[in-house]
Parts: structure tokens; C-alpha cells; sequence
């Protein structure tokens, strides 16, 4: 599995934590445990079974409508994935109406299926969120250029297997 360095999940902030708790949860069918809705009824109030089901609709629609597997981590591990850390940006740009980066980030998330309803399921969930004065910011990561060892190789394709 591959974690971001140096990134945990205390590191994303009270919404975007949150949001990467529940959607391990939602994405596993662990959401109706005791904890995540108390959790969701502290953060929610009155609204949390609206955020609850909006929260598993947008899992379910990465988890079934994309074309690729989403790499989460197991439910309570502190680090954070490549993939759960594109869904808390998907969310923060739903959140602040970037459409771009919203389209940006679930395009690498669903492979070119399924985009619009996830979207559409982003800005809903987002706005849930945004209600409760839960902001989800994108994670503070440092991006570096990968380190070239030397020329790559060139390799050439002839016919069809």
C-alpha cells in the first residue's frame, strides 16, 4: 500500500479527518457502527443521517462506478493513502466551488466513468460539510520531481497480443 510521507490523519484538519474516517468506514460497510454515528451525530446534529447517507452514496460511487480500485487504508490507521488523500482534495475543491479541480482530481479517481454523478456527489457532501463549519482543506503536502537514475529505457510495441 502506498502512504504518503509524513502525512497522518490528524495532519488533514477536523473536517478533512473526518471526512477520510467516515469514507473508510462507508467504503467498507462499516457505517452502521455506534461510533461513526455518534461521531456523525456530534458533527452533524440534526443533519447527520443526511450526511451519513450522502457520505455513502459518494463512496459508493467511487467504489463501483470508477474504472480502477481505490486504495484506502484499514479503519483507525493513522497514514493516509495516495487516493484518500485526492478524495479530501476532491472534496475541498467541491467545497470552495473549484469545478476544475473538482473534475481534475475524480478524473484521476474514476478513469473517465462515472465523473459527473461523483461530482455531483462531492458538491452535495461538501456543502453538508461546509454547513456543520466543517472545512475540508487540501493536505499540506510538499511535492517533489522524481529522482532519475539515468536514461530510461525505450521500448517499442509491434503487433497486438
Amino acid at each position: 500500500m502506498s502512504f504518503v510521507k509524513d502525512l497522518r490523519i490528524t495532519d488533514l484538519g477536523t473536517g478533512g479527518g473526518l471526512a477520510v474516517w467516515s469514507f473508510r468506514a462507508a467504503a467498507t460497510g462499516e457505517y452502521p457502527c455506534c461510533v461513526i454515528r455518534k461521531g456523525f451525530n456530534s458533527a452533524f446534529g440534526e443533519e447527520a443521517h443526511s450526511a451519513l447517507g450522502a457520505l455513502i452514496e459518494f463512496a459508493q460511487l467511487l467504489g463501483s462506478a470508477g474504472r480502477r480500485r481505490i486504495l484506502l487504508a484499514r479503519a483507525g490507521c493513522c497514514s493516509v493513502t495516495a487516493d484518500e488523500l485526492s478524495i479530501i482534495a476532491t472534496l475541498a475543491a467541491a467545497q470552495r466551488n473549484d469545478i476544475e479541480l473538482c473534475d481534475a482530481h475524480l478524473s484521476w479517481l474514476m478513469c473517465g466513468r462515472g465523473e459527473q454523478q461523483a461530482r455531483d456527489a462531492a458538491l452535495k457532501l461538501s456543502a453538508i460539510f461546509a454547513n456543520a463549519k466543517l472545512t475540508i482543506l487540501s493536505a499540506p503536502v510538499e511535492l517533489s520531481r522524481p529522482k532519475r537514475q539515468g536514461p530510461l529505457p525505450v521500448f517499442y510495441a509491434v503487433g497486438h497480443a
